[in-house]
């Protein structure tokens, strides 16, 4: 098995660097949600209060700010020099405003429906305004996408190293053939199906298992911003297992 663990290796790295793309636009479109505040208008200060207490409860929410409708005539007054605003104003005309921030890691399309429905029926009857911002939607239909594209390389990825495990263990099991032969008719007592797991450990997994936790230690080392898929990796190594046993059922040599 000399050699055969390049394709492999291209293919893990090939399939780190998708992985590494895949959650660097992943982070950009989550960071893209959390900073588009949604705003609510409210009219009346006590709903104001019981408004702002069930946002900041919401798992989705991860930031609540508010002004009073006396705060905001203050800050026209002194950003705007607009002298006299009290006496042409009546304050109580001007809503009280909670601005949110969604929690990027917690949201998704469904629970942003759900929120907007249930936040829709409960402000409906309080002359509270609540307009939902159409650009969550779109955010979420990239995320969408990119789960889908996620789904489609490790799938593929698995696949592909199925196959490249499979073909190198038959063209072993093809390669060493005449010289197990040789060697049993001489006598020989060791066991064929040893040997090709000892060069499939030393050829393939184990090059493999030391690539991944290099990546696992480069991660740590420079804290890069990636997620490292444990689950994923171990997952891969159980595959290229699968795949050199499959290879040894269905192409050894029962007289060998």
């Amino acid at each position: 098995m000399k050699g055969a663990i390049f394709p492999i290796l291209l293919l893990l790295l090939v399939y780190t660097t998708a992985d590494f793309v895949n959650q660097d636009y992943n982070s950009y479109i989550i960071n893209r949600i959390e900073s588009i505040p949604t705003t609510f208008f409210v009219y009346d200060e006590d709903f104001y209060d019981h408004l702002k207490e069930c946002l900041s409860k919401d798992t989705i929410v991860r930031k609540v700010t508010s002004e009073k409708n006396l705060e905001i005539m203050k800050k026209m007054k002194s950003n705007y020099e607009l002298q006299g605003i009290e006496e042409l104003v009546d304050s109580s005309l001007l809503p009280h405003l909670i601005k949110i921030e969604f929690s990027g890691k917690e949201i998704n399309r469904n629970k942003y429906i759900q929120f907007t429905e249930t936040y829709d029926s409960l402000i409906s009857d309080k002359g509270a305004i609540f307009q939902p911002e159409e650009s969550y939607l779109v955010l979420f239909s990239r995320l969408e996408r990119m789960t889908l594209f996620q789904l489609i390389y490790r799938i593929a990825t698995g696949l592909l190293l199925f196959l490249l495990v499979l073909i190198i263990g038959h063209n072993y099991i093809a390669k060493t053939g005449f010289h197990w032969r040789v060697y049993i008719k001489a006598g020989g007592c060791k066991r064929r199906y040893g040997a090709y797991i000892q060069a499939f450990l030393l050829s393939m997994l184990l090059p493999a298992s030391l690539f991944v936790t290099l990546l696992f230690g480069l991660i740590k080392r420079f804290k890069l911003d990636y997620s490292f898929d444990i689950r994923g990796w171990l997952i891969m190594l159980v595959i290229m297992i699968l795949a050199s046993q499959v290879a040894w059922i269905a192409y050894r040599e029962d007289d060998l």
